[in-house]
């Protein structure tokens, strides 16, 4: 690289204007001129509190962005950002803990994970804001186009296209031309000094790097071939930046900044700027070109006189140009703002569940970056308690589910992936989802998801009738091939009791011919009973008819599993107007729950293997309700899922043993039948199902069935 004192002189140059606008803009950000000698500061509880919780704050800097921070050679932390934080440390009477991390790129990985406290100097961009909350800026620096002296021409940001441009990866200045230019090919690096040597050696063809950091970083790598060819269009605004969830730290810090003089400002920024004129300043070939120039003046002063007239209209249309410029910046934030509010009232308005996610560990985790209001009612989680953490944490069943590894599919490739209609379960949750996954440009996975859970729930409802249809055509055909030759028996069997002596051993034995063949007309009458259609209308009916309707079905199987069956139902009990074979529906799947707890417990027989059924009267809020209570001594349920069993397809048996749907269309009927049902638990002792009916009158119509 051919050295150029000539054109390093060039780009040294920029400096005092950039000194003076600096200072001007330290100047006028402040309100008053007035040094507080003996700060008196103010805390609210809230900040007290979390002062309290905080003692020591751990801050982590930029640990290679000179001059605004950076580490010297003995590791020590410098810079701008480090003497605000010295005075900020010793006003407001709090301590810091500099941590020092490898590169800019570790910083933000440890405050998106919260790590740390907070960042020490960061621009505001719509990627950061998600997880950093940032103060007034305490410094703002223009971001240039830095190309090689021998390309002559000034250049724009859209003047790159078609160039190779490099950026530090992650900086700012890397989100603004992500967002504004996406299609602009992009060489990111991890530090300035590298983008700087790349564009020198003529890797590159240009860089988009703040005034100051670059210069610094030129003066210090004795770079002599490059100059500023144009503006970016971004200013690096510098902030205090707080992590997620330390809001309260944002106004701490504001309240020290606010304490800090304009003269200690004006101090900070002399120092630090001042460093890039020391050699500048020193050397003697500028001094001589000085004495040149002065010469020069007092031989042309009439020529320059006019030169000042001509200069004085070009800077009045610059200063034109730039009030234009200013304000085509404004309309440009306003229509960033304007996109970004549109975008959070899509994804917040769809009735989809959209997360956005980044991975980290070379994609062997994700965690949430974003994560939309449907995606908080469908997840039954709230967006602050997902920000930031892992996927696999919050989902712990996804791998089993079969969508994590969709997600490092689509990571790995960028291709799109949908993934059916799954149910996912873990110890939280019960839902079927359809989810469509993609890839971001910025390498971010953004996950959309539907709850297909109602869907399914009336799938299975319809085949569960298409079942009860089928039964009930089978038992139609069954029963009247039952019932004659039933009915035959019984008729003959009275014939012999009839012609039989009254204490004689035919007459006994013809007696229980009789009494068995109207158990099996009762049984057969039930099965039908069960079968009909069960959108027929409701009526009056009885707990005692449900109850002895619905034990026909089960009680052989009862006795047989050795199950000792209790039942107390009051003889004055009123009737409920409800639909008799929906109630033998819920009672059906309630006893037979009981019955496998029971039997998971106690295999054989055993005294306390006790079904209990109650049905009584109570009064609720003025209201009479008939109240049927179906207690069992079994293994019971955990107390982590017991909200969870009446989800539908949520069950704790093992595959092919239980649906999951007996309780959520339990407590579905129960509801439409105006009443309520409960679940009463203990793990490992009982369990108490309590089904509360609307009561209805004691002295029902004739057509009824009470």
């Amino acid at each position: 690289m051919k050295a150029d004192p000539g054109n390093a002189r060039k780009i040294k140059s920029v400096f005092p204007v950039l000194l003076l606008i600096i200072g001007l803009t330290i100047v006028m950000s402040q309100d008053t001129w007035g040094v507080i000698r003996e700060p008196d500061v103010r805390f609210s509880k809230e900040e007290r509190d979390w002062l309290a919780a905080h003692p020591v704050i751990i801050a982590a800097p930029d640990p290679d962005f000179p001059p605004v921070e950076y580490y010297d050679e003995k590791g020590l932390y410098q810079g701008i950002a480090a003497d605000y934080i010295a005075l900020i440390e010793k006003r407001l009477k709090i301590q810091f803990k500099i941590v020092h991390l490898k590169n800019w790129d570790e910083v933000l990985e440890k405050a998106l994970t919260r790590e740390i406290d907070m960042v020490t100097a960061a621009t505001p961009t719509p990627q950061r804001e998600k997880y950093l909350r940032f103060t007034s800026s305490f410094i703002e620096l223009p971001a240039a186009i830095i190309v090689r002296q021998n390309v002559r021409k000034n250049l724009a940001m859209n003047d790159l296209r078609g160039m190779k441009v490099t950026t530090v990866y992650r900086y700012a200045g890397h989100d603004y031309i992500s967002n504004m230019y996406p299609d602009m090919a992009l060489d990111l690096v991890p530090d300035v000094q590298t983008g700087l040597r790349k564009v020198s050696f003529g890797m590159v063809d240009a860089m988009v790097a703040n005034i100051a950091t670059a210069s610094y970083n030129i003066e210090k790598e004795k770079i002599t071939n490059l100059r500023i060819a144009g503006e970016s269009g971004f200013v690096y605004r510098l902030a205090f930046a707080p992590c997620k969830g330390n809001w309260e730290l944002n106004n701490i810090l504001e309240k020290g900044m606010a304490l800090i003089t304009p003269e200690e400002k004006q101090k900070i920024y002399r120092k630090w700027i001042s460093l890039q004129q020391d050699s500048l300043l020193k050397n003697r070939k500028f001094w001589i070109s000085i004495g040149g120039g002065l010469a020069t003046v007092l031989l042309f002063t009439g020529g320059i006189l006019a030169w000042n007239i001509s200069l004085r209209h070009r800077v009045e249309e610059k200063t034109a140009a730039l009030k234009q410029k200013v304000i085509e910046h404004q309309i440009a934030e306003k229509t960033i703002e304007e996109s970004k509010t549109r975008y959070s009232q899509i994804i917040d308005n769809t009735r989809n569940g959209v997360a956005v996610l980044k991975a980290v560990d070379g994609g062997e985790d994700f965690i949430f970056l974003d994560f939309n209001k449907s995606g908080e009612t469908i997840d039954k989680l709230k967006r602050d308690a997902v920000i930031g953490r892992s996927i696999l944490k919050v989902f712990p069943a996804l791998k089993t589910f079969g969508l994590f590894e969709v997600l490092q599919g689509v990571w790995r490739t960028g291709r799109p992936v949908r993934h059916p209609v799954s149910l996912y379960r873990d110890n939280r949750i019960s839902v079927w989802r359809d989810t469509f996954v993609f890839k971001l440009p910025c390498s971010e996975i953004v996950m959309i998801y539907s709850d297909e859970t109602e869907l399914k729930t009336l799938q299975a409802e319809t085949m569960r009738a298409n079942h009860l249809a089928s039964i009930g055509e089978l038992a139609a055909g069954v029963a009247h091939e039952i019932n004659n030759p039933a009915n035959s028996v019984i008729n003959l069997a009275q014939i012999l009791i009839n012609e039989c002596a009254a204490e004689s051993l035919e007459r006994d034995v013809a007696g229980r011919i009789v009494r068995e063949g109207n158990r099996i007309a009762d049984i057969v009458g039930s099965l039908l009973a069960f079968a009909r259609d069960r959108k027929g209308r409701k009526n009056p009916i009885t707990v005692r008819r449900v109850m002895t309707e619905t034990l026909a079905l089960t009680q052989a199987q009862i006795q047989k599993d050795g199950v000792d069956l209790k039942i107390d139902v009051a003889e004055d009990l009123p009737c409920f107007i409800g639909h008799l074979q929906q109630m033998q529906q819920v009672f059906l799947n309630v006893i037979n729950n009981a019955r496998y707890a029971l039997n998971r417990k106690y295999p054989g027989g055993h005294e306390n293997k006790i079904l209990e059924i109650l049905a009584e009267m109570v009064i609720n809020d003025g209201r009479a309700w008939i109240r049927v209570t179906f207690a069992d001594r079994g293994i019971g349920i955990p107390g982590d899922i017991i909200e969870n069993v009446m989800d539908p397809f949520f069950t704790t048996k093992p595959a092919g043993v239980g649906t999951g749907l007996g309780l959520s269309i339990g407590h579905g009927i129960v509801s439409d039948h105006g009443g309520k049902l409960r679940i009463e638990s203990n793990d490992g002792e009982y369990t108490r199902i309590i089904i509360d009916l609307p009561a209805g009158e004691k002295n029902e119509p004739k057509n009824s069935y009470c």
